[in-house]
């Protein structure tokens, strides 16, 4: 995709020279536009109390996370190699309507749904993984609104966390939805459901987000 961005670059480069020549004209810019979102906030891990900015070194821990950094790599290398105008953004977790139920935040919803009991019923219970996971989450309306701006006011060739600045741990969400729910639930942990690779903590700081646009 960049390799096409860029022949179709340089034909319009070709393509203006020509007219120049042919005219006479003067000296026309000729701008080349790529949107590359590099969701891979995973590939980064950072020490508990401290959010992940965007110089925070790369640690990928899976071949997804991995998949990711190269991605971004990729991109960056073509906007210094051939001037592509490409913006980075290191994506958190989003969360809104419609969105399908294997993600965290949707699962728990409807889990917490399926909890409803008469009142005289045992007490429901609410089984997740690791509860003190923490992690940043942004609405996805906030997150559109976060690319748009920066497609419109961000800087070619630079890196942008689009996150909440704030975390939330695993446990702490599943009571909060619980509450809303109206449903009073005994959360608990199971580690048949614990992750065998987990980020403990992931947290961005998104100054650098905000100052830019």
């Amino acid at each position: 995709v960049l390799q096409q961005l860029v022949a179709g670059g340089r034909a319009q480069r070709e393509q203006a020279e020509q007219e120049r020549e042919l005219h006479g004209g003067g000296q026309r810019e000729t701008h080349r536009d790529a949107a590359q979102d590099c969701c891979h906030a995973a590939a980064h891990a950072g020490p508990e109390g401290g959010a992940l900015r965007e110089t925070a070194h790369c640690r990928p821990n899976s071949w997804y996370a991995g998949g990711k950094c190269a991605q971004e790599m990729m991109a960056l290398a073509a906007h210094r190699a051939d001037g592509l105008r490409v913006l980075c953004t290191r994506s958190f977790n989003q969360a809104g309507p419609g969105q399908v139920d294997t993600f965290l935040l949707p699962s728990m919803v409807r889990r917490v749904q399926a909890l409803r009991a008469p009142a005289d019923g045992p007490r429901p219970c609410l089984a997740l993984g690791n509860l003190h996971t923490t992690r940043d989450f942004l609405h996805v309306a906030d997150a559109v609104e976060a690319y748009r701006s920066l497609a419109l006011r961000g800087v070619p060739g630079e890196v942008y966390n689009v996150c909440s600045g704030d975390g939330v741990t695993v446990e702490a969400l599943a009571r909060e939805v619980c509450a809303r729910a109206g449903v009073d639930a005994d959360v608990v942990s199971d580690p048949k459901l614990r992750r065998a690779v987990d980020v403990p903590w992931l947290v961005g700081d998104n100054t650098k987000l905000r100052s830019t646009t």
